[in-house]
């Protein structure tokens, strides 16, 4: 279970879901010259019992050494909304513990959408390949619309031999060992020009 990643696709449509990425706030801590990025991010503890306890901290900190792009910051995001907390129990948090070793987890859930137009890029990991420093990692796609690139892909430790790649579609939920691989996801733009381009995922950290 140490050396481990794999893709699924998970059998649900929740309209709750889709829809909620339209009430997603900015992110104030991109650094680009424009904004690519909406978010929220929800902490909760997960109960031996396969429960989870959301808690009222909603600030997401990771080192400089982990995060060159974001690191030594306190970034406060405004919390996953009710609905969408209880949507992702019932529908992607059992997909992903089965996978699991059984454990008592605290679970990170950033809901993002990436978006961009025209001659801008989207960044889904601006701060390039890395690690986020935590067990494992699960990424869920739940919409992606008229993108050219936005590939999720693996790393060997060399951080140059690619052990898995693929474009998420809907439904797609990938899960791999974020102390093995290094990850990243390639930067994307509009595939039909003057259209929106967009890719919303929830992504899932366990330690």
């Amino acid at each position: 279970m140490e050396i481990f990643y794999k893709l699924k696709k998970i059998d649900f449509k929740s309209s709750e879901l889709i829809s909620s990425f339209q009430n997603l706030p900015l992110d104030r801590y991109t650094k680009e010259n424009y904004d690519y990025r909406k978010r929220r991010y929800s902490l909760g503890q997960l109960n031996y019992n396969q429960t989870v306890n959301w808690l009222n901290n909603n600030v997401f900190f990771q080192s400089i050494e982990t995060n060159l792009y974001n690191g030594n910051l306190n970034r406060n995001f405004e919390s996953l909304e009710d609905n969408v907390l209880q949507e992702i129990e019932k529908h992607i948090l059992p997909n992903i513990l089965v996978e699991l070793p059984k454990f008592e987890y605290q679970i990170g859930i950033h809901q993002i959408r990436v978006f961009c137009k025209n001659n801008n890029l989207g960044l889904p990991a601006p701060e390039g390949i890395h690690q986020d420093g935590f067990q494992f990692i699960a990424i869920c796609c739940i919409a992606s619309k008229n993108i050219k690139g936005g590939v999720t892909q693996i790393f060997d430790q060399d951080k140059i031999t690619v052990a898995y790649e693929k474009k998420l579609t809907p439904n797609d939920l990938f899960i791999f060992n974020d102390k093995i691989f290094y990850h990243f996801t390639t930067p994307f733009h509009s595939d039909v020009f003057n259209f929106e381009a967009y890719r919303d995922v929830f992504v899932f950290t366990f330690k």
